[in-house]
């Protein structure tokens, strides 16, 4: 994983993660729910992470419009994996293995994360 420092307020922090969320039509708390539990209680470390990976679409928008706002529709992946893939419809095995990747991110971010800098290395 790639490793630089990252700096932001709490306030920066949750702009963030509203604008995320906003982005792929569903609330902060949906994308919260969606983010792994190590880091989800922290808005800086929640925003860490998302700026790590894409949120991608279990049936592609391209042909499933109606779920393009859905969360259950939605997942956190590593983003060469997700681009990779294209307009293809996501296996159980590659959700199972950005299940992977997500946590050892999270849990990483978790460790590495200094909350009175309100920094985080990643």
């Amino acid at each position: 994983m790639l490793l630089y420092l990252v700096t932001m307020t709490e306030d920066a922090a949750f702009d963030y993660l509203y604008t995320r969320a906003a982005n792929e039509g569903i609330t902060v708390t949906e994308l919260l729910e969606m983010t792994p539990d190590s880091v989800s209680d922290c808005n800086v470390e929640s925003a860490t992470f998302w700026k790590q990976v894409d949120y991608s679409h279990i049936n592609p928008v391209s042909t499933h419009p109606d779920q393009a706002h859905d969360p259950l529709n939605a997942f956190p992946e590593e983003r060469s994996a997700n681009r990779s893939r294209g307009a293809q419809v996501v296996t159980q095995e590659e959700i199972d293995a950005a299940e992977i990747y997500t946590e050892e991110l999270a849990e990483e971010i978790d460790l590495d994360c200094d909350l009175d800098l309100c920094s985080v290395l990643i």
